[in-house]
């Protein structure tokens, strides 16, 4: 389902960022902003506004952990089962090993990281979750500011206020 809010398109960087660091100090500070590329500025003004931590590591430790126990277990029961013996040496000496246990566990820490990401970003998305408009891909920059319908002058009222070109409103 879509958020209805209210969605303010600008054509000047400086006023951009100026409208970001205005309305996260105020009433809206949960705002998206939208841009045709990574600028520092933004970036900046943004903040990292709470940002959720992301729990893609904790998939990468278990597929570590779980690389590192399927390693071991494959190379203690393939020695334990076809035995070598060498110069009277043990069979089970872990030097030998290491080389599986790296490889295994960083194959499965991979792996596992790849699926949380997928898993956790929610991937395919099949539709932008806030407002858009194809000029964000060119040369216009979008606040968009979450807001239910009562709210929607006000909100509107706050992009003028602020420099946005354009006021757009968005609901479900």
């Amino acid at each position: 389902m879509r958020p209805q809010g209210v969605l303010g398109i600008f054509g000047d960087m400086d006023l951009a960022c100026d409208a970001v660091r205005t309305l996260k100090g105020g009433a809206y500070p949960k705002l998206t902003v939208l841009s045709p590329a990574a600028h520092h500025e933004l970036e900046h003004a943004v903040g990292d506004g709470g940002a959720e931590k992301s729990n893609v590591k904790w998939f990468t430790t278990v597929g570590a952990l779980t690389g590192l126990t399927c390693a071991t277990a494959l190379t203690m029961w393939t020695s334990q089962d076809w035995p070598l013996v060498t110069g009277g040496k043990p069979v089970l000496i872990s030097p030998g090993y290491l080389v599986i246990m790296f490889e295994l566990t960083v194959l499965f820490a991979a792996i596992f990281s790849l699926s949380g990401f997928i898993l956790l970003s929610r991937l395919p998305h099949t539709r932008l979750r806030v407002g858009y408009d194809p000029r964000f891909s060119d040369d216009k920059i979008g606040i968009w500011l979450p807001a239910p319908r009562d709210r929607w002058d006000e909100a509107a009222k706050a992009l003028k206020a602020n420099g946005a070109e354009e006021v757009k409103f968005e609901a479900s």
